[in-house]
């Protein structure tokens, strides 16, 4: 019998609205993410994550998990999304 080990979705608080599919763009983009200024991560750490999901990491991004940590990588998906706005975030 053959199974395959799936990683567990990992529940994300966001800043804004993004569908699964951008934010597993995001999740491959902060990897080159350069040294955040402490103004955006002031704005984002006080910002209200009212939009909650879920994500299925690749095994790729478990990794990023495992280096940084959760809080970190969320600081750093939201950072992402609040510096990218106009790209990321579609109105619906």
């Amino acid at each position: 019998m053959i199974t395959s080990k799936r990683p567990k979705a990992i529940p994300v608080q966001l800043i804004a609205r993004v569908d699964s599919r951008t934010l597993k763009f995001i999740l491959h983009n902060i990897k080159d993410m350069g040294p955040l200024p402490p103004e955006v991560i002031a704005v984002v750490m006080e910002s209200k994550k009212t939009f909650n999901t879920q994500i299925s990491p690749a095994e790729q991004d478990l990794k990023l998990f495992k280096k940084y940590g959760k809080k970190t990588t969320m600081l750093m998906i939201n950072s992402y999304i609040y510096l990218n706005k106009d790209e990321v975030v579609r109105e619906s």
